[in-house]
């Protein structure tokens, strides 16, 4: 219980020194090969330059309210980054995974 709460902790502490990133993967027409948008990923660098991949971190804030603190973060994140080009190109589109309780 310790080491959860220890790591929860330093999930919090990374939002806050803004060690999250977003990466974003494109989403590619299989008929001609335009770009029709992107998936949203996020990522946590630590303070040693090393990257904590998704699956190491996520799990452990799902159905606590770190949650919804890196959902929010990731879709305030998306709007600073990318607000302005999907503005430009309404086309495309942005997807980015929501806990199923950010949805209820």
């Amino acid at each position: 219980m310790m080491l959860a709460s220890t790591e929860l902790n330093a999930i919090y502490d990374g939002l806050n020194r803004d060690e999250f990133f977003v990466e974003y993967l494109p989403i590619v027409s299989l008929g001609d090969q335009s770009c029709l948008g992107a998936e949203a990923l996020i990522r946590w660098r630590r303070p040693d330059g090393s990257v904590v991949p998704p699956d190491n971190f996520i799990p452990l804030a799902d159905n606590t309210p770190l949650s919804g603190l890196i959902t929010y973060w990731l879709i305030d994140t998306l709007a600073g980054e990318v607000g302005g080009w999907l503005r430009a190109h309404p086309e495309a589109h942005l997807s980015l995974n929501v806990p199923p309780e950010i949805l209820g």
